[in-house]
């Protein structure tokens, strides 16, 4: 695990609903050419999308493969757990 990618950000609460709910609209979201788009997305500042997206892979949740056309993120079966049987932490976050 490569040290720092988060950006000194920590996981916080309600930061795995937004990684749910932002790979299941797109799972391209997290692509650098997709930054904008991201912000305006999750409502997270730029250096917390990083942070998502090193957590997402960090916990678990995701895989992230690198194509042509940019990042996708892969749900894990821990996500697809997560998503289907724990509505608390699927939450919709405001």
């Amino acid at each position: 695990m490569v040290v720092n990618k988060h950006g000194s950000f920590y996981m916080r609460s309600g930061w795995g609903t937004k990684i749910i709910q932002a790979v299941k609209e797109d799972n391209m979201i997290f692509s650098p050419s997709n930054e904008q788009a991201a912000i305006d997305s999750i409502g997270l500042g730029r250096i917390m999308i990083k942070a998502l997206r090193y957590w997402a892979d960090a916990m678990g949740m995701t895989n992230e493969v690198k194509t042509q056309n940019g990042i996708r993120k892969e749900p894990t079966q821990l996500f697809e757990y997560i998503d289907k049987y724990d509505r608390n932490f699927n939450a919709r976050v405001l």
